[in-house]
């Protein structure tokens, strides 16, 4: 894809972080934007900051993307008014507290799924059919750097991250030469409010989960605008696989070159950075 002038772009978790980014360079490039998040706020300050001449441009969508029946409510009201869908990137996903998995409930294994996995699975079916008529689209679903490794105290989140990765590689290989692509995107480290926002157990204002916050954040070196950038450039690029970061990059070596050891590598890195202070259950 060469040129995002009058495609129609749909982009979840668009009210804050790499989605509002994705939306803000999306429309300097005269795209036609259908921005969901949950938080309408959010969106709305998308849109104010895109600025009064993109306005007719920029449709915005309160929804939960854990719900199958949402997803494809907009997505028939996408296609019915475009009559097509040029890309959706499946970008809105959640974090847990730091959590093992002899801790972490049932419940929130269940929730975190249905957003960061199920979420995705409904965002690409929702729009696969219409592509697949049209013979021509791009689906693009963030993974994570922790869709690469499984990393101690967050194996709900890696769970849900290979998932995509697996979903989505699997999808790609469908894809091949048919006109539509699927890629996968593994971003590092990147300074979003998904740590803050994270579903925890603790008092998110207590001085200690602000120190564990501000502790997880120092590690995070590249910014939702150069993310979204990347982003951008692999569609126009037609890439299948993104590492995004040089934390993603370096990653992803170790675990080639040394796939047996990697997670005793990153289980020394993970524990000489943050220290656990999530409460037994």
């Amino acid at each position: 894809m060469k040129s995002f002038e009058d495609k129609i772009v749909v982009i979840t978790g668009a009210g804050s972080g790499i989605g509002r980014a994705l939306a803000l360079q999306l429309i300097a490039e005269k795209a036609v934007l259908v921005l969901l998040d949950k938080d309408l706020e959010g969106l709305e300050e998308t849109k104010r900051l895109a600025g009064n001449d993109f306005s007719e441009q920029i449709h915005l969508r309160e929804t939960d993307i854990s719900s199958k029946e949402k997803v494809y409510e907009i997505a028939e009201w996408v296609i019915n008014t475009f009559q097509r869908v040029d890309v959706v990137i499946n970008n809105a996903g959640v974090a847990l507290d730091r959590l093992s998995i002899a801790e972490v409930s049932y419940e929130e294994m269940e929730w975190i799924f249905s957003i960061n996995f199920w979420g995705v699975v409904y965002g690409t079916k929702a729009y696969l059919s219409q592509m697949l008529k049209q013979n021509s689209g791009y689906i693009v679903n963030i993974s994570s750097l922790f869709g690469l490794v499984g990393v101690s105290d967050n194996g709900a989140y890696c769970a849900t991250k290979f998932a995509v990765r697996g979903f989505t590689e699997s999808l790609r290989a469908e894809l091949m030469d048919i006109g539509v692509t699927a890629m996968s995107v593994h971003p590092g480290g990147i300074l979003t409010n998904i740590v803050r926002n994270a579903r925890s157990r603790r008092d998110s204002s207590s001085e200690e989960v602000q120190k564990d916050i501000k502790r997880v954040e120092r590690l995070f070196k590249t910014s939702p605008e150069d993310a979204a950038k990347k982003i951008i450039w692999g569609i126009k690029k037609g890439k299948g696989r993104l590492l995004i970061g040089k934390d993603a990059r370096q990653a992803d070596r170790i675990i080639r070159l040394f796939p047996e050891r990697a997670i005793k590598i990153f289980y020394k890195l993970s524990s000489g950075i943050r220290q656990k202070s999530t409460p037994k259950t």
